[in-house]
C-alpha cells in the first residue's frame, strides 16, 4: 500500500500490513483508479438513478461498467439503464471512446503500482528477430512468405508421410487384422466372433492407422511453426486480408487451425469478441481442409498426378482457404454486415523450439485424431460389409 510499506519484507513485517489493510479498508473514500472527471461525473449521475440498497461505491462502478459498455451491468442498474444513452452523449463531445479511457486508466494504476513493488529488467532486442520481421512481416513479401511455408508443410508431409504409409499399413494389417483373426482361430472363437473382431474391428483401425503418418507430419510441424513464432506473424500478416472481410486477424488463429481439425478450430472461434465474428469464423471453418482430408487428397494425388501430387495437393487446400473467404465476404455484404473489432496481438522472439515441446504438441494432436476418427465410424462402415461376407460364406 502506498504509504504503508516500509518494515515490510518477505520475512518480517505481518503485523505492520495487517495494520495497512485495515487502515486502507477504513478509508473507503480513498479512489485507487483515476478515471477522468467527466467520466467520474456521468457516472455518479446513472449511480444517482440506481436503487439506494445498493453501496455508494458500488453505484459508482456499476456506472463506469455501464458507461464501458457492459451488458450485464444494466440488469443491476435499475432506472440508470434507460439513461445510459442521455450519459454517453454528454460524453461524446469531450471524450470519444468511454471504455477506451476507463481501461487506460485502469492500466495507469497497474503500471504505477507494478513499478512501485518490482524491478523491471529491460531486455535489448533481439537482432535476429527485427532482422527476420522486416522480411517476413513486409507488406508485399509476408503472404508470398506464409503461402511458401504452407506449401512445404505439405510437400513434407505428402512426401515423409507418404514413404511411411506403407509401412504402417503393413504393419496394422499384420497385427489388427491377420493377427486377431490367428489369434480367434487358435484360441477356438466362433467364427462370428473372429470375423468380428478381425475384420470389424481391425478392420477399422486398419483404416485410420493408414493415415498417422501423413497427418503426424502435418501436425509436427504447425507445432514447430507455432513454437517457432512464426503462426504469431502469420496472423499478422493476414491482418489486412481478413479486415477486408470484416473480421479481425485473431479470426485467422481459428482458421488455421482447422488446417489440422476442425473441430478445435469451431471450438476456437469463441474466443473471438463479437458475436458476428464469431459466427462468420464458424461458417468459414469447415472450407479450411482438415487433417483426415490430407490423406484422402493424397491417395488421389498420387493416383492422378505423380510428382505433382504435392503441388495438386496444396492447389486443394489454397481452393478451401479461397471458398472460406467468399464465404466471409457473403456474409459481410449480405446478413452480417459490420466493421471487424481492432486487432492488437504480443509477437514473441524467434527460438528454436524444444524437441520434447514438439513431440508432446504432435502426439496429443494424433492422439484426439485418432481417437476421433476411430470412434465408432470406420466400425460401422466395415462391420455390414463383413456381416454380409460372413452370412455369404456361411
Amino acid at each position: 500500500m502506498p504509504g504503508h510499506s516500509a518494515g515490510i519484507d518477505s520475512r518480517t513485517g505481518i503485523e505492520a500490513l495487517k495494520i495497512a489493510l485495515d487502515r486502507h479498508q477504513a478509508n473507503s473514500d480513498l479512489e485507487l483508479v483515476h478515471y477522468p472527471q467527466p467520466l467520474l461525473r456521468e457516472a455518479d449521475l446513472l449511480a444517482q438513478q440506481m436503487s439506494a440498497q445498493i453501496p455508494t461505491r458500488q453505484r459508482r462502478w456499476l456506472g463506469l461498467q455501464m458507461l464501458e459498455g457492459d451488458i450485464y451491468s444494466r440488469a443491476y442498474a435499475g432506472d440508470a439503464a434507460d439513461k445510459l444513452d442521455i450519459a454517453l452523449a454528454n460524453l461524446s463531445d469531450e471524450i470519444d471512446d468511454p471504455a477506451l479511457h476507463i481501461a487506460d486508466a485502469r492500466y495507469q494504476t497497474i503500471a504505477a503500482i507494478c513499478d512501485a513493488v518490482s524491478n523491471t529488467l529491460t531486455a535489448e532486442p533481439s537482432r535476429f528477430t527485427a532482422a527476420m520481421d522486416k522480411v517476413i512481416l513486409n507488406r508485399f513479401l509476408g503472404l508470398p512468405i506464409f503461402l511458401f511455408v504452407m506449401y512445404l508443410m505439405f510437400l513434407l508431409a505428402i512426401n515423409i508421410g507418404g514413404a511411411l504409409q506403407p509401412i504402417f499399413d503393413a504393419g496394422s494389417v499384420a497385427i489388427f487384422v491377420h493377427g486377431i483373426q490367428w489369434l480367434g482361430y487358435t484360441l477356438h472363437f466362433p467364427d462370428w466372433l473372429t470375423v468380428f473382431l478381425a475384420q470389424g474391428i481391425g478392420g477399422g483401425i486398419n483404416t485410420v492407422l493408414p493415415l498417422v503418418p501423413q497427418i503426424g507430419m502435418m501436425y509436427l510441424f504447425l507445432s514447430f511453426l507455432e513454437d517457432s513464432g512464426y503462426m504469431a506473424r502469420a496472423a499478422f500478416v493476414m491482418d489486412r486480408l481478413m479486415q477486408a472481410l470484416g473480421l479481425p486477424g485473431k479470426s485467422f488463429v481459428p482458421l488455421i487451425v482447422g488446417f489440422g481439425c476442425n473441430v478445435p478450430s469451431v471450438m476456437g472461434a469463441r474466443t473471438l469478441d463479437a458475436p458476428r465474428e464469431r459466427l462468420m469464423t464458424i461458417m468459414m471453418a469447415p472450407f479450411m481442409s482438415c487433417g483426415a482430408r490430407l490423406a484422402i487428397f493424397a491417395v488421389f494425388a498420387a493416383a492422378f498426378f505423380g510428382q505433382n501430387g504435392a503441388l495438386a495437393v496444396f492447389s486443394l487446400y489454397v481452393l478451401g482457404i479461397v471458398m472460406a473467404i467468399l464465404t466471409g465476404l457473403m456474409l459481410k455484404h449480405t446478413i452480417m454486415r459490420g466493421e471487424a473489432s481492432p486487432f492488437v496481438m504480443e509477437l514473441p522472439v524467434y527460438h528454436v523450439p524444444h524437441i520434447k515441446s514438439l513431440i508432446i504438441q504432435t502426439w496429443q494432436r494424433l492422439k484426439g485424431f485418432v481417437l476421433r476418427a476411430g470412434k465408432g465410424d470406420r466400425h460401422r462402415q466395415h462391420l455390414p460389409q463383413r456381416a454380409e461376407q460372413f452370412l455369404t460364406e456361411r
